[in-house]
């Protein structure tokens, strides 16, 4: 499988169970999802000239349809979550910093992987991915220092046999594409820059296939810093909400 099955690390029973059933709750019952997210850009045509070739015919076109997405945080999203920012992006880091290859010249600048985006992704059947990269390369190749994509099934009860819902990975040799099956409480960690998509659940499934990502970048940005940026944006968030607060006592009282 060429380039890729050193660069796609699955780790089942990820988190301890009390965590995942949380995370399932949490996500499961959320108000916050919104229909618009697609794996590629609008001008898709322009964008398909840079598929490998050997992707080109597996499933390229037919899947581009809008699916769920839930904003959750990171250093590029004004959302704040202690959960998804702290509690689990610290476990996330602990179980996989031994999986991530760091140069001492860069642990001596204070380079850490911090969270650029975390979010989760909703589909039902119908609502499928296309291949895309999380970290777009002009070509093809994997870099020396790369970014990391932190992928989780977050959804109980999941029987891939019927229900299907796996992700695809290849990379820009004539191999068949990976197929890593979806699970609950299965995490998969690989290189940002590696093609890949999620194939929507089956249509005998009524339930929605959610996925817990968090895109990692190396930063010039400590652990301690990063906790910084996390209450500032927890007190902006309160601040806004104190503000709001007070123009409508001031619109109730005149």
């Amino acid at each position: 499988m060429a380039d890729i099955e050193n660069n796609i690390v699955v780790m089942d029973n990820f988190f301890p169970d009390e965590l995942a059933l949380q995370i399932y709750q949490n996500l499961d019952n959320s108000d916050k999802w919104g229909h618009f997210q697609k794996s590629n850009p609008q001008d898709y045509s322009m964008y398909k000239q840079k598929l490998p070739k050997n992707i080109i015919n597996i499933e390229s076109d037919i899947y581009n349809s809008k699916f769920w997405i839930n904003h959750l945080g990171g250093v590029k999203i004004p959302k704040y979550s202690y959960l998804y920012e702290v509690e689990i992006y610290t476990l996330v880091i602990d179980k996989i910093k031994n999986m991530i290859n760091i140069s001492d010249k860069d642990k001596k600048k204070n380079i850490s992987l911090i969270p650029k985006r975390i979010y989760a992704n909703g589909q039902t059947s119908g609502q499928n991915g296309n291949w895309h990269q999380d970290t777009s390369t002009e070509n093809g190749e994997i870099p020396k220092v790369p970014n990391y994509t932190f992928l989780y099934y977050v959804s109980k009860d999941w029987d891939s046999s019927k229900y299907g819902g796996e992700t695809l990975f290849t990379d820009y040799k004539n191999d068949d594409p990976l197929t890593v099956s979806y699970k609950y409480n299965r995490a998969v960690l690989f290189n940002s820059s590696i093609w890949h998509f999620a194939r929507g659940p089956l249509s005998c499934c009524q339930d929605l296939r959610i996925s817990l990502t968090y895109k990692l970048e190396f930063m010039e940005l400590n652990y301690d810093d990063y906790l910084k940026h996390v209450s500032n944006k927890r007190n902006q968030e309160i601040e806004k909400y104190q503000q709001k607060i007070e123009e409508l006592k001031s619109q109730k009282f005149q």
